[in-house]
C-alpha cells in the first residue's frame, strides 16, 4: 500500500495532474481501500480540466472527495459535480481586504468572488472565514453579507494561522487574533445569521450550522458516505 500510495504522489504535480493517475485509480479494484482524499493546498484545483472525470473515478472506487476553492472560477462551480465536502475560503468581506490578502492574480477577481458565491448557493457548501486581526475583523456587517450571498449550509470562523516570515505574505503574530476575540465575533454573527454548533479553543475555530439541520435540538451534520457514493 506504501508503494501505491508513493505513486499517487509522484503522480502529482503543482500544475495538475498527470494522465497516468487515471490509469493507477482505475486499476484498482473498488473496494480495494476507503479513504478520503483533499482536493486542496496544492493550487487551485477546480481548475484542472478533467476534474470532473477524476471525481468520479474517486467516487467509484469509494473514495470521498474534499475539495476547496478560493472562488474566482464560477463557471467551473457550476460546472462541478456533487463532491462530499466543498469549501469555499472566505479569506476577506471586502473588495479592499480581499486584495490584501489574497493578492489575487485576475484584475476582475472582486467580480469573480461574488459570482462564484452565487454558484454555491446552489451546492452544499461550507463557507471558511478566517480572521485577520486589523484587517478584516471588524467587517461584521459585510461578512453577514456574503454569507446571505452564497446561502452556505456551514460555516467555519478562525483565526489566521500564523506560518512564519514568508515573500509572498506581511502577515506577522500581530494578525492573529486571540481566541475571546474570534468568540466576539461570532457570537455578534450568530446574532445576524447562523447558530454555533460547537467550539474548538485549540484551533480558534468556531462551526456554524444552518438551523435546518438542527431536527428536535440536535445537529444532524454527520455525513453517511457509503449513502452518498450509492447517490453519486
Amino acid at each position: 500500500m506504501l508503494g501505491k500510495v508513493t505513486k499517487v504522489q509522484s503522480d502529482v504535480s503543482i500544475f495538475g495532474l498527470k494522465l497516468d493517475l487515471f490509469s493507477y485509480f482505475e486499476y484498482l479494484h473498488p473496494h480495494q481501500f476507503s479513504c478520503n482524499l483533499a482536493l486542496s493546498l496544492v493550487a487551485e484545483l477546480i481548475m484542472y480540466p478533467e476534474i470532473n472525470q477524476f471525481v468520479r473515478i474517486l467516487h467509484k472506487h469509494n473514495i470521498s472527495t474534499f475539495l476547496v476553492t478560493n472562488a474566482q472560477f464560477p463557471d467551473e462551480i457550476r460546472n462541478l459535480e456533487p463532491v462530499m465536502q466543498l469549501y469555499v475560503s472566505v479569506d476577506a468581506s471586502t473588495k479592499e481586504s480581499l486584495k490584501r490578502i489574497d493578492l489575487p492574480l485576475f484584475k476582475d477577481f472582486w467580480q469573480r468572488f461574488l459570482d462564484s458565491l452565487k454558484a454555491l448557493s446552489e451546492k452544499r457548501t461550507v463557507y471558511r472565514l478566517t480572521l485577520v486581526k486589523a484587517w478584516n475583523v471588524d467587517a461584521l456587517k459585510a461578512s453577514a453579507d456574503l454569507i446571505s450571498l452564497g446561502k452556505p449550509g456551514f460555516i467555519k470562523v478562525k483565526g489566521v494561522t500564523y506560518c512564519g516570515k514568508s515573500s509572498a505574505s506581511n502577515l506577522t503574530m500581530a494578525n492573529v487574533p486571540w481566541h475571546e476575540e474570534v468568540v466576539c465575533f461570532v457570537q455578534e454573527l450568530t446574532d445576524l445569521i447562523r447558530e454555533i454548533a460547537c467550539e474548538h479553543e485549540h484551533s480558534n475555530c468556531f462551526p456554524f450550522g444552518h438551523k435546518e439541520f438542527k431536527i428536535k435540538g440536535k445537529w444532524s451534520t454527520w455525513i453517511n458516505s457509503d449513502c452518498f457514493q450509492q447517490l453519486v
